[in-house]
């Protein structure tokens, strides 16, 4: 009864994302992956519409909701939250590691890489007197650098970061979180606070990675405890610009 009723909540709360239509990314198949692996237009790196909860081909988590571009890097994004953000939630304590693959468009099915992340969420230390918090992580797409002529070449346009998101609710005793999932809610917190961080471009519902799909729910275990993972999102990232 208890998650229905949050479910019927939240569900509520989710204003429209997208402005203006989303732009379609290319989908790839890549040999061992459960989703589909996707590329920005004219963009030399792929990266996975969801991220892993191993460093491999696996057991998939969080969609993307985030696509940084322009001078991104995680350590810069992650400032902003903590530091530079007007908001009055501030993200910046660590969670557990999850990763991404990436990958050269032209790569061969042995090129696989996977980043890992923590990511931050808005709290830590006071897990047993807030309900809820959203947690972000972050994935330097790594393939190829930055350096290189190509990426210097695409400038702005190419994907440096993508990020995935959720909520953790009644997140306490040890902010294990006892209901996690929403990632369109938690876009649209994250969305809040990155338009107060000065010179950043938000861009809601710029991109349509293909992974819109109805509420879901599945239980995994955590530390023994089965913990229900709310999933269901509309498929489309907000497109971030740094300075």
């Amino acid at each position: 009864m208890r998650l229905a009723v949050v479910l019927c909540a939240l569900a509520i709360t989710v204003p429209s994302p997208s402005v203006s239509p989303a732009t379609d990314l290319s989908t790839v198949t890549v040999p061992g992956s459960p989703v589909p692996v996707v590329t920005l237009p004219g963009d030399d790196r792929q990266f996975s519409s969801y991220d892993f909860r191993q460093d491999q081909f696996g057991d998939v988590d969080w969609p993307v909701s985030f696509v940084f571009r322009g001078n991104a890097s995680v350590s810069r994004i992650k400032d902003g939250l903590c530091h530079r953000s007007t908001h009055s939630w501030k993200y910046c304590t660590g969670g557990g590691p999850e990763y991404m693959f990436d990958a050269p468009v032209a790569a061969g099915s042995s090129d696989q890489r996977f980043t890992g992340d923590t990511g931050v969420k808005r709290f830590n230390e006071v897990c047993s007197t807030t309900s809820f918090t959203a947690h972000i992580r972050l994935y330097s797409l790594t393939a190829p650098d930055d350096g290189t002529p190509a990426a210097a070449a695409k400038g702005v346009q190419g994907a440096k970061v993508v990020g995935t998101v959720h909520l953790d609710f009644d997140d306490k005793g040890g902010c294990s979180g006892r209901i996690h999932g929403y990632p369109d809610v938690a876009e649209q917190w994250f969305i809040e606070a990155m338009r107060t961080i000065p010179g950043w471009t938000v861009q809601p519902g710029a991109w349509n990675l293909h992974t819109a799909t109805p509420p879901y729910v599945v239980l995994r275990k955590l530390s023994g405890v089965e913990v229900p993972h709310v999933y269901g999102m509309d498929g489309l990232a907000t497109d971030v610009v740094l300075p």
